[in-house]
């Protein structure tokens, strides 16, 4: 039925399907149109550059996580040490609290 990229996952398939639906669904015959369209989709360099596309993406996605991860580890460890620097303001304190969740805890600190 449909000759497709030996290797290309089912995500990759329903990918294809999504993008070409809109056109499909204006055809006379939307399934002779996928059957025809999509397996082409998964031809050669316009498949592999889709795959490095999602790839990068997918890596920039991760690496901005783990960016975003490390400033907030950050953000926790300056507002433990804002709680335990004793000429930190009181408004200081109060908001590290908040921060960390702790507002109702001792209040003096």
């Amino acid at each position: 039925m449909w000759k497709v990229e030996p290797t290309a996952t089912y995500e990759e398939v329903a990918h294809f399907v999504r993008a070409k639906e809109t056109v499909a669904m204006k055809m006379d015959n939307p399934p002779g149109f996928l059957l025809k369209a999509v397996p082409r989709c998964f031809e050669g360099v316009p498949f592999a550059a889709y795959r490095r596309g999602v790839r990068a993406w997918a890596e920039a996605v991760e690496q901005e996580q783990r960016r975003r991860e490390a400033e907030m580890h950050q953000i926790e460890h300056e507002q433990h040490a804002i709680l335990q620097d004793p000429n930190a303001s009181q408004e200081d304190k109060q908001f590290a609290r908040m921060y960390l969740g702790t507002a109702a805890a001792d209040e003096t600190g």
